[in-house]
């Protein structure tokens, strides 16, 4: 017997003995036609039912039983499909929709279609977290479609893992409805702290180092911060942990609108909504091993959640569903930064990386950027305890000097003599150690006035990849989104992944 088999038999049994209203007799005859082997009587029954029914419980049961139907003894998958997917969109909120969901993610299965089976059965589990027979066959083949998936990028789910926090001593957890923790309904809000190697819950301790948080709304509050999908907290030697397991397009929303302002240009936010989601495919493919993809922090990408969404930057995410920028095949390291200054970097001026399709180039959209030039200034002492700080061992500073830059212009290596010995410090380095929000940029001039090191420069960020106010100015002179990606990514080509 197929899988299958097994779990919508048992669906027609309770289902056609609980039967709504004066039409459990049409439901009965239906089912008498099946046992007898008269599958179209059976099928032209539940179309009867549907049709003429003006109650919409009775009419999503009639849909799901015809689906079911013609998976079962006409061996119409397809078909089954469509009706599933008829009722689902008709009647979403029937106890049917939710055997729809069900059945659509085993049917998937069972025909090899291992990306929407995994897809369907995570969906299933976010919006029907109750425990049950249901629950726990969701959650193996779930796991079963995502071995089985065989992807060419090397990524095995649509859900990105994101670290929320780290190594913190409690969490609020609030949402406008109930939420489930370890399967477990609790009233919100709820406080989570631990106890030596377990979790604590209002302050009952539970027999776990993990524990799954899932709501009943739309959103979850972790902290005062709203985000979508579902958590995973962990205990580890740091304190709690929480991981956001959101599905990327979800997550994108949350990530858009933080790394570029919505009042750009559409094609500039779609541009920047490909981006990221490429880095994120990029960095999922590396994360197999490890307990989350990505952070929400600027380390990776900055990560707002819920509360951040704008209806400019979910429509940019939301017209390029799916899309990645790939280079021989494979999602490329999308990195872009503020400003390019009028000129892009080589990656491996940068991270000592040759990188092919993150080449320097003159940026003509980035030159002339109002409020780009920037200006800051140092003691010689200051200087030597923010690379002190950053891991440098210097004593005294006599001098510094730029020593080198590379085509961009940017200082890509800088000289510090001190009281012992000649140091050699890369750019980047040097910018990280002494805050890259003040550095703005390696596209600097460095010269010493008075007791001061005063630094002028111009643009924003590495200068690698995509400058975002370039990409603006590009769509506001009528380039689309590919023309933009195409001028700052070299030799990449934009696909729309099917799988998504």
């Amino acid at each position: 017997m197929r899988i299958s088999s097994f779990f919508i038999i048992i669906v027609f049994l309770f289902q056609a003995f609980f039967a709504y209203g004066d039409y459990k007799l049409e439901f009965k005859r239906a089912d008498s036609f099946l046992k007898n082997g008269m599958y179209q009587e059976a099928i032209s029954t539940y179309y009867k039912i549907s049709d003429t029914s003006n109650d919409k419980n009775t009419k999503a049961l009639a849909l799901l039983l015809l689906g079911n139907t013609y998976n079962l003894y006409l061996d119409q998958p397809d078909a089954a499909l469509r009706q599933f997917e008829y009722l689902s969109n008709l009647y979403p909120n029937t106890p049917s929709s939710e055997d729809a969901l069900f059945n659509s993610a085993i049917i998937f299965y069972e025909i090899g279609d291992y990306q929407k089976a995994y897809s369907y059965f995570n969906n299933y589990l976010n919006k029907y977290p109750a425990t049950n027979i249901r629950t726990k066959t969701a959650i193996l083949f779930g796991e079963k479609s995502k071995q089985k998936i065989s992807n060419a990028f090397g990524i095995y789910d649509m859900i990105m893992r994101v670290l929320l926090k780290e190594g913190v001593n409690s969490l609020v957890i609030n949402s406008e409805k109930n939420i489930y923790v370890n399967e477990k309904i609790y009233i919100c809000p709820i406080k989570i702290t631990k106890s030596g190697d377990f979790i604590v819950i209002n302050g009952e301790k539970i027999s776990s180092k993990t524990c799954q948080i899932l709501s009943q709304g739309i959103s979850t509050i972790i902290d005062n911060e709203n985000f979508r999908g579902s958590f995973i907290i962990y205990i580890d030697e740091k304190g709690l942990s929480i991981i956001n397991y959101v599905p990327i397009e979800q997550y994108l929303y949350g990530v858009v609108p933080k790394e570029m302002s919505y009042s750009f240009a559409k094609h500039a936010l779609m541009a920047q909504a490909i981006a990221a989601r490429t880095y994120a495919f990029y960095v999922k493919g590396k994360s197999l091993d490890k307990k989350y993809d990505i952070s929400a922090t600027t380390s990776m990408q900055v990560y707002g959640g819920f509360n951040i969404e704008k209806k400019e930057t979910n429509l940019a995410v939301d017209l390029t569903h799916g899309q990645i920028m790939v280079y021989d095949g494979k999602p490329i390291a999308a990195y872009f930064h503020s400003n390019s200054g009028g000129h892009t970097e080589d990656a491996k001026n940068v991270w000592s990386a040759n990188i092919q399709y993150l080449k320097g180039i003159p940026d003509k959209f980035s030159k002339d950027i109002l409020n780009s030039a920037w200006e800051c200034k140092f003691t010689l002492n200051d200087i030597r305890d923010k690379l002190n700080s950053y891991g440098f061992n210097i004593k005294q500073i006599k001098a510094i000097k730029l020593l080198d830059k590379s085509k961009s212009g940017r200082v890509t290596k800088i000289l510090v003599t001190s009281e012992k010995e000649d140091i050699i410090i890369t750019g980047n380095n040097f910018r990280l150690a002494m805050n890259p929000t003040i550095i703005k940029s390696l596209l600097f001039k460095m010269e010493k006035v008075k007791d001061f090191v005063v630094f002028k420069g111009i643009g924003y960020g590495h200068g690698v990849g995509m400058s975002q106010w370039g990409a603006r100015k590009m769509a506001e002179a009528k380039y689309n989104y590919k023309s933009i990606l195409g001028y700052y990514y070299k030799g990449i080509k934009i696909i729309t992944l099917k799988s998504i």
